[in-house]
């Protein structure tokens, strides 16, 4: 075994966990949307200042604008972190702690009763936030690591074996 990572998921880590799963996937769509909302709203100044409207028309078209932005980008993504984490919970029956163990050829992430097996070359990015790493895998998977859980190894470690597994199979393919 090359590095284990063990923790209790909380609802704190889960949320930090699909917050930056969301900023990374979902975050660029509402970025966009909110860009366009904000483009609409320009456009709408320029229409109500060119037509002599009231000026606080264009006011309450901004604060409009402002609520849809921050549902899109801070509401939404949270209710939905809150809903996975409450399914996440039931499905586990209290048993919240995660084991995910690393070997040369991929990886073990268990929980509760629960085991699944990881290729390295599956897992298709690596994001890190001030206590977790994520690892996003090709069936729309994440796998949660607390940086603070490694019992052997070290989030370091990990990381070169993803990226050596990763280098081979290029390699590999570019053989073939």
């Amino acid at each position: 075994m090359e590095a284990e990572n063990r923790f209790q998921l909380t609802k704190d880590l889960f949320l930090e966990g699909m917050g930056l799963v969301s900023r990374d996937s979902y975050g660029k769509t509402a970025r966009i949307g909110t860009f366009v909302l904000l483009g609409a709203w320009l456009v709408l100044l320029l229409a109500a200042l060119a037509a002599h409207q009231n000026p606080w028309f264009v006011v309450w078209e901004g604060l409009l604008i402002a609520l849809v932005a921050v549902w899109l980008e801070v509401v939404l993504p949270r209710s939905r972190a809150k809903r996975a984490f409450r399914k996440v919970e039931a499905q586990s029956g209290g048993d919240m702690e995660r084991i995910t163990r690393f070997y040369p050829e991929g990886l073990e992430a268990q929980s509760g009763d629960r085991t699944k097996q990881v290729d390295y070359t599956d897992i298709v990015k690596v994001l890190r936030s001030r206590r977790l790493m994520v690892l996003l895998c090709r069936d729309k998977t994440g796998i949660l690591l607390a940086l603070d859980g490694f019992t052997l190894g070290s989030p370091e470690r990990v990381q070169a074996l993803i990226q050596l597994a990763q280098e081979e199979e290029k390699e590999e393919t570019k053989h073939a």
